[in-house]
């Protein structure tokens, strides 16, 4: 009798749920990153970046083994290519957390008194939908035990809705967080401006690959 379980323990799937613990780490370390910016810890802050950098190269090596099984001739019952999207969609919020922590670490940045609660609800947003997003793909495993239906297909796509709600919100955040920026052009140097809109969008990048792949995930429902 076929079993999807029998299915997931001989497939990619496996690699992309080590993959997406990878990538769950590397929020975890982001979200501390920020806490270290809005507290002024700048080596802590290396500290972090640095620790960041290293889960994301090993999520890497382990996206590279599921891609080389992907493409050999192993048979899985879904679109191979979609199942690619998948992986491509979860690294990339594993290569934008170390990108934010480049990018906050580049000069230091200090958050303006003025930003401060700004700075607070944007990241507390993003964080939000990224880690929906990443437990969207940690359901993999109970998914397939129970051959992808019944209450764990109703689970995911109750997160799903959650991410779509919570990455609008990142969005306007966003967009309120962009205009008090514009606010401090003359007490802030024009570096620092510009370093802010940087990560800003940066950051928004994180959310938005996050809901493509809820979004990617949800066809796998269907």
């Amino acid at each position: 009798m076929f079993k999807f379980k029998n299915l997931f323990e001989k497939s990619p799937f496996v690699s992309m749920v080590e993959h997406i613990e990878k990538v769950s780490i590397c929020l975890d370390e982001l979200e501390k990153l920020l806490l270290a910016v809005r507290d002024k810890e700048f080596s802590r802050m290396e500290e972090i970046a640095n620790t960041i950098t290293i889960y994301e190269k090993e999520a890497d090596a382990i996206k590279d083994q599921a891609r080389k099984i992907l493409t050999s001739h192993y048979y899985i019952p879904f679109d191979k290519g979609e199942i690619l999207s998948i992986l491509t969609a979860q690294d990339g919020i594993a290569d934008i957390c170390q990108d934010v922590a480049k990018l906050y670490t580049l000069r230091n940045m200090e958050v303006p008194k003025e930003l401060e609660n700004d700075f607070d609800e944007f990241s507390k947003v993003v964080i939000s939908v990224a880690r929906k997003g990443v437990d969207t793909v940690k359901k993999l495993n109970n998914l397939f035990e129970v051959g992808f239906k019944g209450d764990e297909v109703e689970d995911v796509i109750t997160i799903i809705k959650e991410l779509e709600i919570a990455e609008d919100k990142a969005d306007e955040v966003g967009i309120r967080f962009t205009k008090k920026i514009i606010t401090l052009e003359g007490k802030e140097s024009p570096i620092a401006i510009y370093m802010w809109m940087r990560i800003i969008k940066v950051m928004g990048d994180l959310a938005n690959i996050s809901e493509k792949l809820s979004n990617r995930f949800r066809l796998l429902l269907n």
